[in-house]
């Protein structure tokens, strides 16, 4: 099957490949070796891999408030706008991950946009 079909056939999965290229692009804005850095101490320290994020977001959220300590509002809310930038949401001041989460879940004809 073609990744293209993939994602005709299966919306939340595409939904969920975006966010996850959403937490990617806003941890690269500090450096790509950074995002690497701490999903490699995410995943041994917290036993969460990317692939999980979705599932346990407060984890998540903790995890970059351990690793990042003082400047984790800041990764959040770059996390925050580069999702909402891949869904082409109009960003918001004082977005961070988790609310960037409930607006994906609630905006409307999201599920169409790929076709």
């Amino acid at each position: 099957m073609k990744p293209e079909t993939a994602r005709i056939d299966n919306p939340v999965s595409s939904i969920q490949e975006d966010i996850l290229r959403g937490i990617d692009k806003g941890l690269d804005a500090f450096g790509e070796n950074v995002r690497t850095v701490f999903y490699s101490e995410m995943e041994i320290r917290y036993q969460l891999g990317r692939n999980k994020i979705l599932e346990h977001p407060e984890e998540f959220v903790g995890a970059i408030s351990r690793f990042f300590t003082v400047g984790s509002s800041l990764v959040e809310r770059s996390i925050g706008r580069e999702i909402l930038r891949i869904f082409d949401i109009p960003l918001c001041p004082s977005i961070n991950f988790l609310s960037a989460m409930e607006i994906v879940k609630r905006y409307p004809n999201l599920q169409i946009r790929d076709t």
